[in-house]
């Protein structure tokens, strides 16, 4: 059996319906612009149980991939759920905390006082004029040690 390909054109085509594999189309398409594809590239024909070994093997990578970002993701929303939903502190509060950025390995000390209904934070690149989900998604998962200063004492927030 040949194939005739005109151009990369043919040559994909003949992938998309199954033929060849991308690679043996891109290949061909490459090496040969106006020719006949015979007897010396039909061991690179794709059969039937090839291809659908193949597909099966990406579909496990890609199950595998999937459950190691649902893993992630669930450890992620296990730390979220440590904050309260609602804002529950008024004015003039103030938290201490620290946050460690994701890939880093030093940890900041950051400040966050309530005026007015909004939180701001201190840090050149921390947000400030912000309401309470604004704030809980910037401090995000790598924040430990959440500190509640009062006038004259300080405690550790239970969350």
């Amino acid at each position: 059996m040949a194939f005739r390909f005109e151009d990369l054109g043919d040559a994909l085509a003949a992938q998309s319906t199954g033929l060849v594999n991308e690679r043996v189309a891109r290949m061909v398409a490459g090496r040969v612009r106006v020719g006949v594809w015979d007897t010396e590239c039909k061991s690179s024909v794709m059969t039937l149980r090839e291809k659908l070994t193949r597909e099966r093997d990406d579909l496990v990578a890609a199950m595998t991939e999937l459950g190691g970002q649902l893993a992630r993701r669930t450890a992620q929303l296990e730390e979220l759920a440590r904050y309260p939903e609602e804002d529950p502190y008024g004015d003039d509060t103030v938290l201490r905390f620290r946050k460690r950025f994701p890939g880093g390995d030093k940890e900041y000390v950051y400040a966050a006082a309530k005026t007015g209904g909004l939180w701001y934070v201190t840090g050149d690149r921390a947000p400030n004029g912000v309401e309470w989900t604004e704030l809980v998604a910037w401090m995000g998962l790598g924040v430990s040690d959440v500190t509640k200063i009062a006038p004259g004492r300080a405690a550790k927030v239970a969350w």
